[in-house]
Parts: C-alpha cells; structure tokens; sequence
C-alpha cells in the first residue's frame, strides 16, 4: 500500500508518504503520476517517506529502473526517508534521483520524531 497526505504547516508544504505491505508496479505508477501532479504545485516541498518493516514488492526486478518524473519546475528542499532497511532507503533515494533536492537524510523507524524536527525547520 501507498498512502500520501499532504500537509500544511505555515509557510510550508510537507508531503507525507508511507509504503507498507507488498506493492505493485502498477500501484507505483498510479501513486507516481498523483504524487507529480500533488507536487507541480508547488516551488519548493518537504517529502517524509515513512518504509515500514516487512515492506516487500512484486516482481522486484521490474521496479529497478523506476523514478519520478523530472520535467516539472518542483524542487524538493528536503527529502527525509525513515524506517525500512537500507536497501529500501537506498531505492527511494534513487527513485528521486532525477529531480532536484536540496537535503536529504535518512532516519532508522525510531528516529520518526527527528525526522518530522529536520523537514519542519
């Protein structure tokens, strides 16, 4: 599963994303084309992608070569990636790769509260 809130604190706007139980490809691509769209709205965002343990995809190897798209003028101003192991951190970081990001850090599942510190500041 794939859910995404948005979320406005002041002057700035913060995506929340979290990635749990066993994702498709097609589950990607529909949350990757609402995700750009959410986005192309604004200048520059803060991303938290929460990965909870147990996260697995199908079939893995057709997900390598997946990213966001980079044609939009959004930049991401900080991208924090928590939980999961480094593999999945490592993923996320690469599917960002093509778009512009000012911070990125990534935060063990215990680190949540730090994390949400780090991208409100």
């Amino acid at each position: 599963m794939i859910d995404m809130h948005r979320l406005e604190r002041e002057d700035k706007t913060m995506f929340a994303v979290l990635l749990s139980g066993r994702l498709t490809q097609p589950e990607y691509e529909v949350f990757r084309a609402h995700f750009e769209s959410e986005i192309r709205h604004h200048k520059t965002l803060r991303v938290m992608f929460e990965i909870e343990d147990g996260l697995s995809w199908q079939p893995r190897s057709q997900w390598r070569d997946l990213k966001f798209d980079s044609h939009h003028h959004t930049d991401i101003y900080k991208l924090a990636i928590v939980g999961g192991d480094q593999a999945w951190r490592d993923w996320v970081g690469t599917a960002f790769s093509p778009m512009k990001i000012g911070h990125i850090l990534q935060f063990s599942s215990d680190q949540k509260p730090l994390a949400k510190t780090w991208l409100e500041r």
